[in-house]
């Protein structure tokens, strides 16, 4: 199921893209994972398969190893690759009875 308004509970799960390659002390900023899809699309991929692998093992979803870096690779990579990865994972939170929340930058998945 996804959801309209973001619930006021924590999520067993989520993501927020400015915190991706962003080196510690720095502020929040969707400036380091822009540069990395622009310079190392394979640590793009590798970061996808971390944050949207862990949500399968943690959801118990049926989900081969790999599946999230191949899918980045696939579709080009980029944005329409993350984009590709989320909608996957986020499709097959819902179809297992989990609760999705999309916000701006962001993604959070609730019993």
């Amino acid at each position: 199921m996804f959801l309209d308004t973001q619930p006021d509970a924590d999520p067993i799960q989520f993501t927020h893209y400015d915190c991706w390659f962003l080196p510690e002390g720095e502020d929040y900023s969707l400036s380091y994972l822009e540069d990395a899809l622009e310079n190392r699309p394979e640590a793009v991929a590798a970061e996808c398969e971390d944050v949207f692998g862990s949500w399968s093992r943690t959801l118990g979803l049926d989900v081969p190893p790999g599946h999230y870096a191949d899918l980045f690779m696939q579709t080009g990579g980029g944005w329409p690759g993350i984009e590709a990865c989320e909608r996957d994972a986020t499709a097959r939170a819902s179809e297992a009875g989990f609760r999705v929340f999309e916000g701006d930058g962001f993604v959070e998945i609730y019993r």
